[in-house]
């Protein structure tokens, strides 16, 4: 069967032409080409669209779906472009299945339940996914039938300058599948070959021609990225960005294929081009393009710098990024919630996605199974630096406590960047005193008590900090104090008391001052040598700050309360150590006098 080449918007498939589809999708790779392929795609999915009855014609489509992919397994000479195809057509179903409000849905899920759908396509994802990582750059390459560097480099570029018409787009078509090796991609630029597919991109009247020539400087921006200076320079960036705003999806997808794989690599200036991509990119987010992946990946690499995220923003970029972050396609999904990750780095960014209401979407994500490693850490990223602004983002508490025990689940991650996240969220949440009690009722506190002992000196500040204020609470001190016994927190406490850095021996010291108020406490605090821990601090008086010594003090003067306390202090020196103490405010000398009276006292009688 021949299908003429012609451009997918211009396609249209009459009803009487499914069967046809459908037969032809049993024939094997060898039987027909590439461009078969690609057509049979756009035109199965336009029969699904134009015909009124969409369930019976999507069992079709995922019949053929499954034909092609089981005909592309172990045909390493296939195209990658058909696999592409692929991948595309998959994501789309995925969005339909993913519609649940729409007429159309509602009349896809009438014969078969929508659970069963989904997961024949992400089967179907899987395996196409798995298929384009096995084709390798030298098996596109032998396809050209031309060496990959050398003469063979040369003459191509010579019939792209001097060629026409099916000469020249043979030419360009050959070049952007040779640029994907590095080694023949500087041959390309060595060569002169970048001015020449600069300059096919203003050839309207030819969009094959553009097509291929963003594909190839696409393909040469990944591959070596010493040659973006070469593209900016010849106007590469500005022209791309008039492509964006084309009527031709494949060429949009292309272009923005190509801004995003400058913007992943580029280190220098940016310039007002930048700002022309961002409206053209954040147009083609707000519309239904074929295939978003490649115009999320392009924001996402542009939210990397921080010149370039105010206007993004400003673009209207969160909304439809929050959207896809909840689509039924993986790739697109992740890449949304990495560039919004981008952008809540930034203080004003962060107030403006809690508006938008990222914190309920996010935690609404979170409580699926199953996520991605990478994924979990880009919603922890956001998540942690909105809650850094919970008293200023406008986000509810209510919104929080829902999610608390996902932050805590998040504790748990082997990740550590998810942990760290993590507890960075917790410790930011538990300023709020309406979240202390959640954070409680979660079981927190033995999470956090278990990463105040890691390698890992963030989280071990992260965790103390968010033990420290929820141990501070008047509400739920009883039960928090109770969990940090338990879960062996005051020999944790007592070793954190040794250590150099100042702030997690601040923290561990007010915890500590907070578990001495109740005497039912005093025996285990005791026998893991805090009052030998305090005393050794309190006698290095230049490392050992104003506020941590307080605490300090404060904590002796508890424990001295009773017969074992006063003992314990005596035996480790402290009428020595305190009577050397100086300075510290009012309360601090206050509690050092009591501790040397009763001191004295104990030794009279």
């Amino acid at each position: 069967m021949q299908i003429r080449n012609r451009d997918r918007n211009e396609c249209e498939v009459p009803v009487e032409d499914s069967a046809v589809l459908v037969q032809s999708s049993r024939r094997t790779m060898k039987e027909f080409g590439p461009q078969d392929v690609n057509q049979l795609l756009h035109r199965s999915f336009a029969m699904y669209l134009r015909v009124r009855n969409p369930s019976a014609n999507l069992q079709r489509l995922m019949k053929y779906a499954t034909a092609v992919v089981n005909s592309l397994h172990g045909q390493h000479s296939s195209s990658q472009d058909v696999v592409g195809q692929c991948v595309s057509l998959l994501s789309r179903l995925q969005e339909v299945l993913h519609e649940g409000t729409s007429t159309r849905a509602l009349g896809i899920f009438r014969r078969r339940s929508q659970k069963s759908l989904e997961k024949e396509v992400d089967e179907l994802w899987e395996r196409v996914q798995a298929i384009k990582g096995d084709f390798h750059t030298l098996t596109n390459a032998s396809q050209t039938k031309l060496p990959v560097a050398g003469s063979g480099i040369r003459r191509l570029i010579s019939m792209l300058a001097r060629g026409q018409g099916e000469t020249r787009r043979a030419a360009v078509r050959k070049l952007a599948v040779l640029a994907t090796d590095a080694t023949t991609s500087r041959a390309i630029a060595g060569a002169g070959g970048i001015p020449i597919l600069v300059s096919l991109l203003d050839e309207n009247d030819n969009p094959s021609s553009q097509i291929h020539a963003s594909r190839a400087l696409a393909n040469i921006a990944l591959t070596d990225s010493g040659n973006l200076d070469s593209i900016l320079y010849h106007g590469g960036l500005e022209k791309l960005c008039v492509l964006l705003f084309s009527s031709n999806s494949a060429l949009q997808e292309q272009a923005a294929r190509c801004i995003g794989n400058i913007a992943d690599s580029f280190q220098g200036t940016m310039t007002k081009a930048w700002s022309q991509a961002i409206i053209g990119l954040v147009g083609m987010l707000n519309t239904s393009s074929w295939s978003k992946v490649q115009t999320v990946r392009a924001v996402t690499g542009l939210a990397k710098h921080p010149g370039l995220r105010g206007e993004l923003v400003d673009c209207g970029a969160v909304k439809p990024l929050l959207q896809l972050s909840m689509s039924g396609c993986k790739v697109t999904s992740h890449l949304a919630v990495r560039a919004i990750a981008f952008l809540s780095i930034d203080e004003e960014h962060s107030i403006m996605l809690a508006k938008e209401g990222t914190v309920q979407v996010f935690l609404s994500i979170l409580s699926r199974n199953f996520l991605h490693q990478r994924f979990k850490e880009n919603l922890m990223c956001s998540l942690a630096n909105i809650a850094a602004l919970v008293r200023s983002s406008g986000t509810r508490s209510k919104t929080w406590e829902k999610g608390i025990w996902l932050l805590v689940r998040g504790c748990a991650e082997q990740s550590a960047v998810c942990r760290r996240n993590s507890v960075l969220a917790l410790a930011h949440l538990s300023r709020r005193k309406s979240l202390q009690w959640a954070m409680t009722k979660s079981e927190a506190i033995p999470w956090l008590v278990e990463l105040m002992v890691s390698d890992d000196l963030a989280s071990v500040q992260r965790a103390t900090i968010a033990v420290a204020n929820i141990a501070s609470s008047r509400k739920c001190a009883s039960s928090a104090h109770l969990q940090i016994i338990e879960s062996s927190g005051a020999s944790v406490l007592s070793d954190m008391v040794k250590k150099e850095d100042s702030l997690c021996r601040e923290q561990a010291c007010r915890i500590l001052a907070r578990l001495s108020l109740r005497r039912q406490f005093h025996g285990k605090i005791l026998s893991c040598g805090v009052v030998q821990a305090l005393l050794d601090m309190l006698k290095d008086q230049r490392s050992t700050s104003p506020t941590c010594a307080g605490f300090a003090v404060c904590t002796l003067a508890a424990l001295s309360r009773t017969t074992n306390g006063l003992d314990e202090i005596r035996r480790c020196g402290g009428t020595r150590a305190l009577t050397r103490l100086g300075g510290g405010n009012i309360v601090c000398k206050r509690n050092r006098a009591i501790i040397l009276t009763r001191l004295k006292d104990r030794s009279a009688s």
